[in-house]
């Protein structure tokens, strides 16, 4: 019974909220990306296609209870930019961060490594055709993860895009120091 409600996709979730503005864009009063991945390279998208099916059942035994999701965050975290490891440090990051990936491998791997094969793919649109109005993006320049070219590159061909690029931020500090922000901007 939601007749207009806003969509915002981080990281992985970045394609189905353009996706969204898309398909559906009489139905949203906002769209936001927030450190989305853009489209794959082609070797990356070939990666894409089986990787997801051997690590994911692998990583899933490090996410099985909530206790055990935070020790691997924080082993993990070694790897990050500075801006990510001091975030899941921040009151609440890391307990959330947990809770979320045990539930979300909860009933096993495949979900997740389908996901995560389907980004390989094509989207099944083109940037250049969402007429939708209110996009927004916001990247860290430092973002690891999902390299800061991945949503210049989109940026630039979303007809209606304001893009944010913070200088200071990686994957993860994005969305834990502007959270606030970025949901005003979307409201």
């Amino acid at each position: 019974g939601i007749d207009r409600f806003g969509v915002a996709g981080f990281s992985g979730g970045g394609p189905y909220a353009l996706a969204c503005a898309c398909k559906i864009p009489d139905r949203l009063s906002s769209c936001g990306v927030i450190a989305g991945v853009g489209r794959l390279n082609p070797m990356l998208s070939f990666l894409s296609q089986w990787m997801p099916w051997i690590m994911l059942p692998i990583t899933r035994l490090m996410f099985l209870n909530q206790k055990g999701a935070q020790k691997s965050l924080l082993r993990a975290a070694q790897s990050w930019v500075e801006p990510d490891r001091r975030s899941l440090l921040q009151p609440g990051i890391k307990e959330l961060m947990a809770a979320s990936l045990v539930e979300g491998l909860r009933q096993g791997s495949q979900g997740a490594a389908y996901d995560g094969a389907l980004l390989g793919r094509p989207w099944g649109f083109r940037l250049e055709d969402i007429s939708f109005a209110n996009i927004f993006l916001w990247h860290g320049v430092l973002d690891k993860d999902v390299p800061v070219n991945a949503a210049r590159e989109p940026s630039q061909r979303l007809p209606h895009c304001t893009a944010v690029f913070y200088p200071a931020e990686g994957h993860i500090s994005l969305i834990a120091n502007h959270a606030a922000e970025i949901v005003q901007s979307l409201a």
